[in-house]
Protein backbone atom coordinates (compact mmCIF):
# COMPACT_ATOMS: atom_id res chain seq x y z
CA UNK A 1 0.00 0.00 0.00
CA UNK A 2 1.37 3.43 -1.20
CA UNK A 3 2.12 5.98 1.77
CA UNK A 4 -0.33 8.18 0.25
CA UNK A 5 -3.15 5.50 0.68
CA UNK A 6 -2.21 4.93 4.24
CA UNK A 7 -2.74 8.46 4.93
CA UNK A 8 -5.73 8.63 3.53
CA UNK A 9 -7.27 5.73 5.41
CA UNK A 10 -5.68 7.51 8.47
CA UNK A 11 -7.39 10.84 7.87
CA UNK A 12 -10.35 8.74 6.94
CA UNK A 13 -10.42 6.98 10.23
CA UNK A 14 -9.81 10.19 12.15
CA UNK A 15 -12.57 11.60 10.66
CA UNK A 16 -14.74 8.62 11.69
CA UNK A 17 -13.58 8.75 15.39
CA UNK A 18 -13.93 13.04 15.53
CA UNK A 19 -17.87 12.55 13.96
CA UNK A 20 -18.15 9.65 16.54
CA UNK A 21 -17.21 12.30 19.50
CA UNK A 22 -19.42 14.75 18.33
CA UNK A 23 -22.34 13.11 17.76
CA UNK A 24 -22.20 10.96 21.54
CA UNK A 25 -22.20 14.70 22.98
CA UNK A 26 -24.88 15.46 20.84
CA UNK A 27 -26.85 12.85 21.39
CA UNK A 28 -26.81 13.67 25.14
CA UNK A 29 -28.35 17.04 24.65
CA UNK A 30 -31.56 17.66 25.66
CA UNK A 31 -33.85 17.61 29.02
CA UNK A 32 -33.72 14.65 31.24
CA UNK A 33 -36.27 13.74 34.35
CA UNK A 34 -35.89 11.10 36.72
CA UNK A 35 -38.77 10.32 38.29
CA UNK A 36 -37.10 8.74 41.79
CA UNK A 37 -34.93 11.36 42.66
CA UNK A 38 -37.72 14.36 40.93
CA UNK A 39 -34.84 15.97 39.07
CA UNK A 40 -34.92 17.44 35.74
CA UNK A 41 -31.34 18.12 34.18
CA UNK A 42 -31.09 20.45 31.05
CA UNK A 43 -28.17 19.47 29.17
CA UNK A 44 -27.51 22.54 26.60
CA UNK A 45 -25.86 22.10 23.03
CA UNK A 46 -23.42 25.15 23.95
CA UNK A 47 -21.89 22.85 26.99
CA UNK A 48 -24.26 24.16 29.89
CA UNK A 49 -26.20 22.53 32.21
CA UNK A 50 -28.92 22.99 34.47
CA UNK A 51 -30.51 20.88 37.74
CA UNK A 52 -33.70 21.39 38.59
CA UNK A 53 -35.12 19.65 41.65
CA UNK A 54 -38.77 19.80 42.14
CA UNK A 55 -38.58 19.44 46.09
CA UNK A 56 -37.32 22.52 46.54
CA UNK A 57 -39.77 25.61 46.88
CA UNK A 58 -37.60 27.19 44.30
CA UNK A 59 -36.37 24.31 42.12
CA UNK A 60 -33.13 25.68 42.07
CA UNK A 61 -30.26 23.33 42.55
CA UNK A 62 -27.19 23.67 40.32
CA UNK A 63 -25.65 24.94 36.93
CA UNK A 64 -23.14 25.34 34.90
CA UNK A 65 -20.76 23.45 32.44
CA UNK A 66 -20.65 19.86 31.35
CA UNK A 67 -18.43 18.41 29.28
CA UNK A 68 -18.09 14.33 27.85
CA UNK A 69 -15.00 12.20 27.90
CA UNK A 70 -15.66 8.66 26.82
CA UNK A 71 -18.11 7.53 29.15
CA UNK A 72 -17.78 10.15 31.73
CA UNK A 73 -20.35 13.22 32.04
CA UNK A 74 -18.18 16.04 33.64
CA UNK A 75 -19.97 18.90 35.34
CA UNK A 76 -18.35 21.76 36.60
CA UNK A 77 -20.95 23.81 38.78
CA UNK A 78 -21.00 27.46 39.41
CA UNK A 79 -18.32 27.74 41.97
CA UNK A 80 -17.83 24.19 43.03
CA UNK A 81 -15.94 21.40 42.42
CA UNK A 82 -15.76 19.31 39.82
CA UNK A 83 -18.28 16.19 39.61
CA UNK A 84 -17.57 13.27 37.40
CA UNK A 85 -20.12 10.58 36.90
CA UNK A 86 -19.83 7.39 34.71
CA UNK A 87 -23.08 7.22 32.21
CA UNK A 88 -24.91 5.07 29.62
CA UNK A 89 -27.05 6.33 26.73
CA UNK A 90 -29.84 4.64 25.39
CA UNK A 91 -32.57 5.33 23.23
CA UNK A 92 -34.05 8.44 25.60
CA UNK A 93 -33.29 6.58 28.88
CA UNK A 94 -29.99 8.23 30.87
CA UNK A 95 -28.51 6.33 33.58
CA UNK A 96 -26.05 8.41 35.16
CA UNK A 97 -23.74 6.47 38.21
CA UNK A 98 -21.84 8.26 40.75
CA UNK A 99 -20.36 6.19 43.54
CA UNK A 100 -22.60 3.91 44.60
CA UNK A 101 -25.59 5.91 43.65
CA UNK A 102 -27.62 5.19 40.30
CA UNK A 103 -30.28 8.13 38.62
CA UNK A 104 -32.22 6.64 35.80
CA UNK A 105 -33.37 9.34 33.57
CA UNK A 106 -36.00 9.76 30.93
CA UNK A 107 -35.94 11.92 27.52
CA UNK A 108 -38.53 14.38 27.71
CA UNK A 109 -37.13 17.46 25.25
CA UNK A 110 -34.39 17.47 22.55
Amino acid sequence: MSRKAKMILLIFALMIVFVGCIRNTSSIVGKWYSEQDGLTMTLNEDGTFYLEDETIEHGDLLSGTYRVEGNQLIYMPTNEAELANTYTLTKDTLVVTYGDYTSTLKRVEK
